[in-house]
């Protein structure tokens, strides 16, 4: 019996770090989108700045309309990825909950056995 809850808590110690692992490369995702808006939004602020600092500002500002279309056209794409990560990431936090959970009461049922084997063990030494 003891046998079969250390292979029940190695598999769910498994599972566990899985969704973790999972979780943590969605995480990692999403920061690699959010830095990327914000460098995004950075350089718009330095091209909006230097077309108005420029020597011909309107060759300046017809460059910066052009790239200002590009810029919203990829915070537009990394604000999608980014939805599609929370559902994800939504959807990892509770399978990594979920397993934490089944770990918890593996843990649990393995202690309880031991326990009471223990206790089998010392009615067997006191009745000796």
């Amino acid at each position: 019996m003891k046998d079969v809850f250390t292979r029940m808590k190695q598999v769910s110690d498994i599972m566990l770090d899985a969704a973790l692992a999972e979780l943590r490369s969605i995480r990692q995702q999403q920061a690699g989108h959010q830095k990327a808006i914000e460098d995004l939004r950075r350089k718009k602020v330095e091209i909006h700045r230097l077309a108005v600092a420029s020597e011909n500002p309107i060759e300046a500002i017809l460059h910066a309309e052009t790239w200002n279309t590009w810029h919203q056209k990829e915070i537009i794409t990394h604000n999608s990825a980014l939805a599609q990560l929370n559902v994800m990431a939504e959807e990892a936090e509770l399978k990594a909950r979920q397993q934490f959970g089944r770990q918890q009461a593996t843990q649990n049922l393995q202690q309880k056995q031991l326990s009471a084997q223990k206790s089998i063990a010392q009615r067997r030494a006191a009745q000796t």
